[in-house]
């Protein structure tokens, strides 16, 4: 993996890609310009250039597209030095969006003692909800990462004597959980959710996706700038996201808004996420078992909870 620096030329036209995105935001946003960024799209003129001055920053036609635009200006990607220690900084740190996951998950009864934390890094989000929640003493929270990733997260493990945290290869190796967590990676995934979870052994009765692009249009593949490193990445249809895991057998219970991150796609602001959304699905065989989900929070939008004080000790 090369750490070199990209050429002055390659810099000039990441810093052309920048500012010619940043302006067609701008525009982007004021629904007044709707029809302009419409007519620019459907111009068989002006389309080609605008897009050939987006570069990495438009709508590509598949996964595989915005993976090689991304790789042609920047081959670190996941596993880019700079992302990584800004992960290692984030442990034990809570978002404004955590807050609806650690209220739901604290009035699940029984106590959820099998976590499959997908895209995990070094452990995050077990150190950070732990500090809440106080899991249980039989607590396994298994993780799948990519390889650099994982090295630091079991280091960082190690070095804090934690026991819970197990890495695994695969979401198929992962056997049975309780709850599939799957926080800020489901959009590096061509995969649908339902067919991510129908690698499992058996499906979850939890599930939680937080701090995923949605939009109200069409799906869309772009590439996520993370400024050191470029990813690619998909915008889904947040009502098809609901009717693909109702068709899985899940109950949408909640769902609320993740206002920290964004992602736009310059001339299609109808498949662009403006915030990000999070979700708590639970298996429909499961929804009328009154130890699977608490009725008081059945249907109940987390909106109401963003910011609350989650229960600490006792809460389960």
């Amino acid at each position: 993996m090369s750490e070199e620096p990209p050429s002055w030329l390659r810099r000039l036209r990441l810093w052309q890609i920048r500012a010619f995105a940043a302006f067609v935001e701008r525009v982007g946003s004021r629904p007044r310009y709707a029809r302009v960024l419409k007519a620019i799209r459907e111009d068989f003129l002006l389309r080609p250039i605008v897009t050939f001055a987006l570069g990495f920053r438009r709508k590509f036609d598949s996964f595989a597209a915005a993976n090689h635009a991304a790789g042609f200006y920047r081959n670190d990607g996941h596993e880019d030095r700079a992302s990584a220690i800004r992960h290692l900084e984030a442990v034990d740190r809570l978002r404004e969006s955590d807050y609806p996951v650690l209220y739901y998950w604290s009035q699940i009864q029984p106590a959820p003692c099998r976590v499959l934390d997908l895209g995990g890094s070094v452990g995050n989000l077990f150190y950070a909800y732990d500090g809440r929640l106080h899991f249980p003493g039989q607590m396994q929270w298994k993780i799948v990462e990519l390889p650099r990733i994982r090295e630091e997260g079991e280091r960082i493990a190690a070095s804090r004597k934690e026991t819970h945290i197990q890495y695994v290869d695969s979401i198929r190796t992962a056997g049975e959980v309780d709850v599939f967590l799957a926080s800020g990676c489901l959009h590096y995934f061509d995969e649908s959710l339902p067919e991510l979870l129908s690698r499992m052994s058996s499906p979850p009765l939890h599930v939680f996706v937080n701090r995923v692009p949605t939009c109200e249009g069409k799906d869309a593949y772009t590439v996520q700038d993370g400024w050191t490193h470029l990813v690619p990445c998909k915008i889904r249809n947040r009502k098809e996201l609901i009717k693909s895991m109702s068709a899985a057998g899940y109950q949408a219970e909640a769902t609320w808004e993740a206002n920290e991150m964004r992602e736009i796609v310059p001339l299609y602001p109808e498949s662009s996420a403006f915030r990000y959304s999070g979700f708590y699905f639970v298996r429909s065989d499961s929804a009328s078992q009154p130890d699977s989900v608490p009725t008081a929070t059945k249907n109940e939008d987390a909106r109401t909870t963003r910011g609350s004080s989650c229960p600490e000790a006792g809460a389960f």
